[in-house]
């Protein structure tokens, strides 16, 4: 009786190993292979065309006119002046192309010397007899200016009277270690009418600007095929009082435009950029 069980048990396990010996599992992989994040672009490229006096400043060693490019600091400038003189003009279009992602843009102006130099007999005459640094010029308090949302011609025009960005006397813009922020497009403020800077848009965006010695009086010229030299929608009225007291004085600033992508950040306003 004792061998019958034995014999059953030992059955048993055989066909226990056998089973274990012949198993599969049902399975299936699917493998994708160079998977990656590669951050995101935002480049702005920025144009300038300006005039003086309705003079195009566009070929010699004083070009102040270029097409779309990644701006130099240190090398590119917009605007460089040696005999200004009251009544005088400067008118300059910004040209802002953003590439790869919508974005919000801003502007800044920090100026960096408003310079007496020194005071001739006519600055005397005229009770100037400081001369004290970098910031006691007195042609940053003659010199105004004014920003508008611009269609490109650098003129002035009676449908854009609606897009004034800023305007003002340079004198009281900050100086060094501060800086005066301008909203062109962001949150809560829009002068281009797309909400924010389109990527690689059909019509590029442009920001003009109008710099006088003297006063300013808005003259906007019906809208149409315009060049400054026909009228830059402005009268510089360089008549003011006590004007003979910025002889020889200068005026410097640095300029800067600033983007920001739109994506996820659907909130930004230009008042939170520090420059």
């Amino acid at each position: 009786m004792k061998k019958i069980l034995l014999s059953v048990l030992t059955i048993g396990m055989v066909s226990a190993v056998a089973f274990g010996a012949t198993s599969a599992y049902f399975s299936d992989t699917e493998t994708s292979t160079g998977n990656t994040f590669t951050a995101g672009e935002i480049d702005l490229k920025i144009g300038n065309a300006t005039w003086y006096n309705g003079v195009a400043q566009d070929g010699g060693s004083s070009d102040m006119t270029w097409g779309l490019m990644d701006v130099i600091s240190g090398t590119t400038i917009y605007y460089s002046f040696d005999d200004f003189k009251p009544g005088d003009w400067v008118e300059n279009t910004v040209t802002l192309d953003v590439d790869n992602n919508d974005a919000w843009a801003c502007y800044a102006i920090t100026l960096t010397s408003s310079a007496e130099n020194d005071v001739n007999d006519a600055e005397n005459e005229a009770g100037d007899d400081s001369l004290n640094g970098d910031f006691d010029g007195e042609l940053s308090y003659n010199l105004n200016y004014f920003f508008w949302a611009d269609d490109g011609d650098n003129v002035y025009e009676n449908n854009e009277t609606g897009k004034i960005i800023a305007q003002g006397v340079v004198s009281v813009l900050p100086i060094d270690g501060s800086a005066e922020v301008f909203d062109l497009v962001d949150a809560s403020q829009d002068y281009f009418g797309d909400t924010y800077l389109l990527a690689d848009p059909v019509d590029p965006y442009y920001m003009g600007q109008y710099w006088c010695f003297g006063s300013i009086a808005e003259n906007a010229v019906v809208a149409g095929v315009n060049t400054p030299a026909g009228g830059s929608g402005f009268t510089c009225n360089g008549n003011v009082p006590l004007i003979n007291r910025a002889q020889g004085d200068d005026v410097t600033a640095t300029l800067q435009f600033y983007a920001v992508q739109q994506k996820n950040n659907t909130s930004f306003e230009c008042s939170t950029w520090i420059p």
